[in-house]
């Protein structure tokens, strides 16, 4: 008779999360979809879907957008701390004579980082970049690595694609790009969520795991 080797594995998945996530992704109807849930106090992950072919949340990268400007406002603060009190008054859709619009073209008027995070305005965060000097572009970056954006992180239970916010390129052209979530900047579902997740748990990363107990 055949036995069993191996032991059972108990996982941190929740079975009606993931059921939800595939059927809000099929309600949806995008091409490409990447959900990923966790509890960012204790780092389980909660759920993960993709509908990509051969792709995962794990290994595939794309430019994250404006999800990248809370992680590039943390390391801001971090570097020139002053900059909590920078405005900008966003009334037009330009930004230094450069054609830039905000989403939909929205001028968001009078912004300072709060507003500007919650309304999504691209002119204050390219803004807030101008305010501070090498010095301090350089400790924005540095800090960014601590967190482990243009770094290497390993994590006992996951395999990821490494992200990135300048590829290497830390031109003023580049980080412009970078700030909005654009050019070299890249990042995996999986990681935004995790890096995500550190801010809204003080600024500390639980490590990411999905395997509770193995018997």
């Amino acid at each position: 008779s055949n036995k069993r080797t191996g032991g059972d594995v108990k996982t941190t998945f929740d079975q009606k999360i993931q059921e939800h996530l595939e059927e809000t992704a099929k309600a949806k109807g995008y091409k490409r979809q990447y959900i990923v849930v966790s509890n960012y106090k204790t780092g389980e992950i909660l759920g993960m879907y993709s509908n990509a072919n051969a792709g995962s949340c794990l290994s595939d990268v794309y430019s994250p957008g404006s999800a990248i400007k809370p992680l590039f406002l943390s390391a801001a603060l971090t570097a020139s701390p002053e900059l909590k009190d920078y405005t900008y008054d966003c009334v037009d859709d330009n930004y230094q004579n450069i054609a830039i619009h905000c989403a939909g073209h929205h001028r968001h008027g009078l912004c300072d980082y709060k507003r500007s995070t919650a309304l999504s305005c691209n002119k204050y965060f390219l803004g807030m970049l101008d305010q501070m000097d090498k010095t301090e572009k350089q400790k924005m970056l540095k800090t960014l690595r601590k967190i482990g954006v243009d770094n290497s992180y390993t994590f006992s239970q996951l395999r990821f694609s490494d992200p990135t916010f300048t590829g290497g390129d830390d031109s003023e052209r580049q980080l412009y790009f970078s700030v909005l979530g654009q050019g070299n900047c890249k990042i995996s579902p999986f990681f935004l969520n995790a890096a995500t997740g550190m801010l809204f748990n003080g600024g500390t990363m639980t490590e990411p795991h999905w395997i509770l107990q193995k018997r």
